[in-house]
């Protein structure tokens, strides 16, 4: 029964340690921000827009793929390896998120109208 327990626990600790890559948020303030102009900060801001649909496209796709495993799973234990459980997306969504309004404000402050 501890050989049991015990082998459990190192394979959750080896599933949870491999399970989906690491977060890679952008930085909030990036150099050269305050000197950008209307037109190019309204680009980057539509920019952000895109790479934020893109991983919350992403995002969903890993929630089915993560069902199928966790289901098949319960058969074949293999599947559960492939699961990804970091939720690095939502690190990145929130990160472009706050970038986009950290850009909003310095447009509001130059007068920019979009």
């Amino acid at each position: 029964m501890k050989k049991l327990i015990c082998t459990l626990l190192i394979c959750s600790i080896i599933v949870t340690g491999c399970a989906g890559s690491n977060p890679n948020p952008v930085n909030i303030y990036q150099p050269g921000d305050e000197k950008k102009s209307c037109s190019s900060l309204k680009a980057t801001i539509t920019l952000i827009d895109k790479q934020i649909e893109v991983k919350r496209v992403r995002q969903t796709e890993k929630a089915y793929g993560n069902a199928a495993c966790a289901i098949t799973g319960f058969f074949i234990i293999v599947p559960w390896f492939f699961m990804d459980l970091k939720g690095a997306e939502q690190v990145e969504i929130d990160a472009l998120q706050q970038r986009k309004e950290a850009l909003n404000i310095i447009a509001i402050e130059k007068d920019c109208e979009f």
